[in-house]
């Protein structure tokens, strides 16, 4: 549809053939878009059936009623269709819904009148296994289970994914892992697979969960003095976090590189908060009680201004990257006719503008590292 309304506005389009007039859209208000872009380039719209010409009012007036009739249709028809899923459903009958892990949906045989049924993926049983027993007999929390995983580089659903902590909780807690498919409320499946745990285990480790939640309590919100102020030897800046663990809270920093949980992010290992901040906070104080010590400070820090410059060009460097990606985006767009000529020059430049300035901040900031390193 871009490419069509962009190759119309570019000109050079006399007719545009579709198959019905519900192909180009079944919504009043995208309808109605269409046809003036259509409209406003003298475009006929022809089908099998009709030619239509915005220029008469009766075959305008027959798209509007085309239009409004095709938008109830399907309204008409999404409900239907709830309807009869949910009817499914009280039947005992599994819905159009995502399968757990672990499980992939079988299709159902039209011919023989069977409903699709869950059936398990033997990889992915063995791990939802594993999970119940690290939590139910090892007494592990869902965050180190999740540990766990991403060490023994067991897959997820989606490949390259991640494992978290909140996946883990979510399997622990589906009550399908110990045989219990409920399609709706008090409606239990008929075609259900086997459990994949006793009732036994999966009740121990809803234990466990309680017993971890119970013993953090709620999670207290913490103001981190130094976050992003400190950075790594990588020399991302670094963040503070509070991680559940058995022991309770303890709070520290580290890599915000690390903090997203990517595969290859930075190996630093993180840093206590509270040595650090206290060390902070005795700084501060020695200087409130002698303020010449801060010309000396200040001194000091402005003839190591080094590391501070090559994080600045660093920076510096990757929003340079980011404005030539802005660039090609704004050009994609304008070639698909989703942005005007003039909006087009308008925003590339605005991009050149910011290029021009960050190109000569980086000029600046590499004359400066280079002086500073010859001194």
């Amino acid at each position: 549809m871009i490419a069509l309304l962009g190759a119309v506005k570019a000109g050079g389009i006399g007719t545009v053939l579709v198959r019905d007039v519900n192909r180009l859209a079944r919504h009043e208000l995208a309808a109605q878009q269409i046809h003036a872009v259509l409209e406003s380039h003298g475009v006929l719209l022809v089908t099998p059936a009709m030619e239509y010409d915005y220029a008469n009012l009766q075959h305008r007036l027959m798209l509007g009623l085309l239009g409004s009739i095709e938008a109830y249709a399907k309204r008409w028809l999404v409900g239907n269709m709830k309807r009869a899923r949910d009817a499914k459903k009280q039947r005992g009958e599994f819905g159009n819904v995502r399968a757990p892990y672990g499980f992939e949906w079988q299709m159902a045989d039209p011919l023989a009148r069977t409903p699709g049924r869950p059936v398990p993926i033997p990889d992915q049983i063995k791990a939802v296994k594993e999970m119940y027993r690290l939590c139910a007999e090892e007494h592990l929390s869902t965050e180190e289970i999740a540990e766990w995983l991403r060490a023994h580089r067991v897959p997820t659903r989606k490949a390259g994914a991640w494992w978290y902590s909140s996946h883990v909780g979510r399997i622990l807690r589906s009550p399908c892992y110990k045989g219990a498919w409920d399609t709706a409320r008090g409606v239990q499946a008929k075609n259900a697979p086997e459990a994949v745990v006793d009732a036994k285990t999966w009740a121990a480790a809803q234990a466990v969960i309680d017993r971890h939640r119970t013993n953090h309590g709620p999670r207290v919100k913490r103001h981190f003095l130094l976050a992003k102020l400190i950075f790594c030897e990588c020399g991302s800046s670094m963040t503070g976090r509070m991680p559940s663990r058995r022991g309770g809270h303890y709070v520290y920093y580290t890599c915000n590189s690390r903090v997203r949980g990517r595969p290859h992010a930075c190996e630093g290992r993180y840093v206590r908060a509270e040595p650090i901040e206290d060390a902070a906070w005795q700084m501060v104080e020695a200087l409130a009680r002698n303020p010449g010590q801060i010309e000396k400070l200040l001194a000091a820090t402005e003839r190591d201004m080094l590391p501070r410059w090559q994080r600045e060009f660093t920076r510096t460097k990757k929003l340079l990257k980011d404005q030539e990606f802005e660039h090609e985006r704004v050009m994609v767009a304008y070639r698909r006719g989703v942005t005007t000529l003039e909006q087009f020059a308008e925003e590339k430049q605005q991009i050149e503008a910011e290029q021009a300035e960050l190109r000569a901040r980086a000029q600046h900031l590499e004359a400066l590292i280079e002086g500073e390193q010859l001194r």
